[in-house]
């Protein structure tokens, strides 16, 4: 009878010791599960500040806007027969953060020194040709021809990198020969003149 009763007094023991064992690793696994999902939040709510810094342009503030120099504007009509040396004046401006281009002359005046990109479009059809000339201070940069030989309606497009100084002058011209009919600009393509910084 001792003996029975020694071995349920044993077994009683070793039940306890096995709920609480199972209470601790219950216990446990309530923490494990509790610690992975703060983890869990923690690294979503890192992620989640690493996207919006990622999506946060510095461009965007205040203090950088007043830093960009970027301009684009068309011709708002074609421009009849221009002759040689002929300054184009895109007047129809849409952007022009800096204040740097003036329509009424057509001219780019570099706010800044520095490396600066410039690309114009030039559309014609029928019986019209013309080439273009980027200068920089009277200063050639780069040109375009098109001939569309009564055949074809299209644009033809130029783009220059190029460092100006400050106070330089940059604008577009006709070329010194190959003139002949109108430059077009309306609703199949508009002639234009684009620029800015690149730092």
């Amino acid at each position: 009878m001792k003996k029975i009763s020694g071995l349920l007094s044993r077994q009683n023991v070793q039940e306890k010791l096995f709920r609480n064992l199972k209470d601790r690793l219950q216990n446990l696994m309530n923490s494990q599960e509790e610690k992975s999902f703060f983890a869990n939040a923690l690294t979503q709510h890192k992620e989640s500040l690493i996207r919006k810094e990622r999506l946060h342009d510095p461009v965007t503030t205040t203090a950088s806007l007043n830093n960009i120099v970027a301009f684009y504007a068309y011709l708002s009509q074609d421009v009849p027969s221009p002759s040689a040396h002929y300054i184009l004046a895109f007047d129809n401006v849409i952007t022009n953060a800096g204040n740097a281009y003036h329509s009424h002359t057509g001219t780019f005046i570099a706010p800044r020194s520095g490396l600066y990109v410039f690309t114009w479009t030039i559309r014609m059809y029928g019986d019209s040709y013309h080439s273009t000339e980027l200068l920089i201070n009277n200063n050639f940069v780069g040109s375009t021809y098109l001939n569309s030989a009564n055949t074809i309606s299209g644009s033809v497009t130029g783009i220059v990198v190029v460092h100006v100084n400050q106070g330089d002058d940059v604008f577009l011209r006709t070329g010194g020969e190959y003139n002949n009919g109108n430059i077009y600009s309306d609703n199949l393509g508009k002639s234009s003149l684009a620029g800015w910084a690149l730092a």
